[in-house]
């Protein structure tokens, strides 16, 4: 991530090339050692996968995504969940940290 300029942009219908670029970034974040519900090895294929379903959630408004980005393409991300699965009536908090570059953008969402 550039040092100089970034922006941070709420992405309402991520399109394919966001999704890589997420992809990447949950990559760079996983090799890096962070704690992000992946385990190194990871895959670009399941990277991708992960996505895809953030954004499918993201299209049906159960989810929103935003994402910082600079002249190199996006670098982080937050996600909030507005819409959950209940599953039990237990609703655990998990922190989320997506980062790049020695940089980190933490969220809190709800399972």
């Amino acid at each position: 991530m550039s040092s100089s300029q970034w922006s941070l942009t709420r992405l309402h219908i991520p399109n394919d090339k966001q999704v890589l670029e997420l992809a990447l970034v949950l990559l760079d974040c996983v090799e890096g050692g962070a704690s992000v519900s992946f385990m190194h090895p990871l895959s670009m294929d399941r990277a991708v996968a992960c996505w895809r379903r953030v954004a499918q959630d993201v299209v049906e408004a159960e989810r929103a995504l935003l994402a910082a980005g600079d002249a190199d393409g996006l670098c982080g991300t937050v996600q909030l969940v507005l819409e959950h699965r209940r599953t039990s009536h237990i609703e655990p908090m998990c922190r989320r940290c997506w980062c790049t570059d020695g940089r980190a953008v933490r969220a809190w969402a709800r399972r």
